[in-house]
């Protein structure tokens, strides 16, 4: 953005003068870098950016750097005649389904304008973690396609349950490799909610991935160093496709499934895995996943857009910039 609008013009000469030094000098010898650091690479500033903006951030995932949802599916919750771990096993279902398409490379690519999108993305969507490291995390992803494992299973087919502060795991594939039904795995989420009854809440080992990552990473070597067990029960979590939160809450409203999903319970979450399902006591569902610096619910203007603007051909960047300076017009009278 042009700063001539909001500087003298003796601060504009200082502006312009110092604009033009970087330019001519250290400007030029870092674009040779990039430019170079690009040809090698498949993207320069990726690994930079998720390193610096969000691996080396050492303040709490929640709610700094984490997202919360609900789904078009908040209504049919709320008729819905089934039991909740039914409920929760269709849906399930669905991700087995997405899954599916992924490790058989059946997505159809997405694009804009006939631009293609990368995809590369979706591969950090199932079994990928966040591993706490003091000063920088790292994220291992175990997801493979099946024209990619060497051997059957090598990527984990297991979905993780967190209930009551306590932690399950079962696969989602039976013995021939194949997808769990929704009544099979109704039935396992049936045992679990009975184990659960039964035996009461948990230690809610996963408050831990709550606090901030070098504590978390501190606490997470000292789990290891117990018990052997500990290593185990780690990498089940870790590497499993992703979980299924089952809550004792009953959120009454997409605001309160939104503000359940982004907090909630810490000990029923674990926070540094890619994506959780969350299905509440009253069926209504909710997600949680690591994302990008955190998003917020905001007002949304509709009055007009850039349909608007295409017919007397303004561009609507054009447009956004007329509107600061106005803006800055009325406001300073210059």
């Amino acid at each position: 953005m042009q700063v001539r609008a909001v500087a003298s013009d003796d601060e504009y000469a200082v502006t312009e003068g110092l604009a033009a030094d970087f330019e001519s000098g250290v400007g030029a010898q870092l674009h040779e870098r990039l430019v170079e650091r690009a040809r090698l690479s498949r993207n320069w500033l990726e690994q930079w950016w998720e390193d610096m903006a969000y691996l080396s951030t050492r303040t709490p995932l929640v709610p700094n750097s984490h997202m919360g949802g609900t789904f078009a599916l908040f209504e049919d919750a709320l008729t819905f005649e089934g039991g909740r771990s039914l409920w929760a096993a269709r849906n399930v279902s669905y991700y087995l389904e997405f899954w599916l398409l992924l490790r058989q490379e059946r997505l159809k690519p997405q694009s804009f304008r006939k631009i293609p999108w990368t995809m590369h993305q979706f591969r950090r969507f199932f079994n990928t973690t966040r591993v706490p490291q003091e000063g920088k995390d790292v994220i291992v992803n175990k997801f493979l396609t099946e024209a990619e494992e060497s051997y059957a299973g090598e990527s984990p087919t297991n979905l993780v349950v967190l209930q009551s502060g306590r932690v399950f795991t079962f696969d989602l594939l039976n013995g021939r490799q194949e997808p769990l039904t929704s009544a099979e795995i109704a039935t396992q989420l049936d045992r679990i909610e009975d184990v659960c009854a039964q035996m009461g809440p948990g230690a809610g080992v996963g408050a831990l991935t709550a606090g901030d990552r070098d504590s978390w990473a501190q606490n997470r070597r000292l789990l290891q160093e117990l018990h052997p067990d500990n290593v185990r029960s780690l990498a089940l979590v870790e590497d499993a496709m992703f979980v299924l939160v089952m809550d004792d809450a009953s959120p009454c409203n997409r605001q309160e499934v939104l503000i359940e999903s982004l907090k909630g319970d810490c000990t029923n979450r674990w926070i540094d895995k890619s994506y959780s399902f969350i299905v509440f006591k009253n069926l209504t569902l909710g997600s949680s996943a690591d994302c990008d610096n955190l998003s917020v619910v905001c007002d949304v203007f509709t009055g007009y857009g850039k349909g608007f603007m295409k017919p007397v051909r303004i561009h609507p960047e054009a447009y956004l910039q007329l509107a600061i300076q106005m803006g800055y017009h009325m406001l300073h009278g210059k």
